[in-house]
């Protein structure tokens, strides 16, 4: 597993961060329907740009917006995102459809993380890169190791099965990684439990 080891000898494992990331339609109506049917008391919004890439063939050139809804809700939070312009999430609404694009999770070593993912078959589809914000999306065809040393605090991988792939996100950058976000509250997008110790 993604363990970390504390000082005091004991194992801190990767946690769950927001549960399910859901690519939608319309952000409005969907904020809406989870609100009646699962009860979530209030939406934070945010908007992040993401630029595309040259050796990603489905954002090449271009960049696009991620409008994103973070909803609370006992024991995990809802997030939903309606993508613009030319991004990967985009691609993946046009090609798939609604639904279940990622799940994230919080983990010391994003490179790590990935590393074992890849070592256990999966494959990297999607990162950002450590020396900048820009995403990144590997073709099928990349090696794992070439993209994996230049991973900052995200870095998603496709298990090959389950519809959806699994977005590790660096704790080490946690709070960073969550300001980007203008809106979060600790209640909407908590910190794992090593970010907060102490």
């Amino acid at each position: 597993g993604h363990a970390r080891h504390s000082a005091e000898g004991d194992v801190e494992r990767a946690v769950p961060t927001s549960g399910v990331r859901i690519v939608v339609h319309d952000l409005e109506a969907a904020c809406a329907r989870y609100a009646e049917l699962l009860g979530v008391p209030e939406w934070h919004r945010s908007q992040v740009e993401r630029p595309g890439l040259p050796n990603n063939p489905n954002t090449a050139g271009g960049h696009g917006t991620l409008n994103i809804a973070f909803g609370r809700m006992p024991g995990m939070t809802l997030e939903l995102i309606h993508p613009e312009g030319q991004v990967e999430h985009r691609f993946w609404l046009d090609q798939r459809g609604e639904g279940v694009q990622h799940i994230g999770i919080w983990t010391p070593d994003v490179q790590a993380a990935v590393r074992e993912a890849v070592a256990k078959g999966c494959r990297v589809t999607h990162g950002a890169l450590a020396q900048d914000v820009a995403t990144i999306t590997v073709t099928p065809g990349s090696q794992p190791d070439a993209i994996i040393p230049f991973l900052g605090n995200l870095g998603y991988v496709d298990a090959g099965m389950g519809g959806f792939q699994i977005e590790f996100v660096g704790s080490a950058n946690a709070a960073s990684h969550r300001d980007m976000f203008k809106e979060i509250t600790d209640g909407s997008l908590p910190l794992p439990s090593w970010q907060t110790a102490g």
